[in-house]
């Protein structure tokens, strides 16, 4: 496997969270994967997304990754979209476009 260094799935949850912080509150947050135990599967999520969310309460956040749990979720004030489109063998489009009025 290469070793990819700068994604986030080769950082720690500290080192996510140190990342986060230094960035400070955002109302639009986009990552790849979800936050933890929100549209990801099997608690595949990061863990400090969920802290981030709770700290800072962005309005919205968009992530994909886990193409099971397209949908929405809602927590501590902020609106979770998992927009991912394709499904698991990236073959083809299995959900569709999301649209959000702002």
């Amino acid at each position: 496997m290469t070793n990819l260094p700068r994604w986030a799935w080769n950082k720690t949850e500290a080192e996510i969270e140190e990342i986060l912080s230094k960035h400070g509150r955002h109302k639009i947050v986009a990552s790849h994967a979800p936050p933890r135990g929100l549209l990801d599967g099997n608690n595949y999520g990061v863990s400090a997304y969920r802290r981030y969310i709770k700290r800072f309460q962005p309005e919205y956040w968009f992530c994909g990754h886990i193409h099971e749990d397209h949908g929405e979720a809602a927590t501590d004030g902020c609106l979770i979209f998992n927009v991912c489109a394709q499904n698991r063998e990236y073959t083809k489009f299995a959900n569709p476009p999301t649209v959000i009025d702002l």
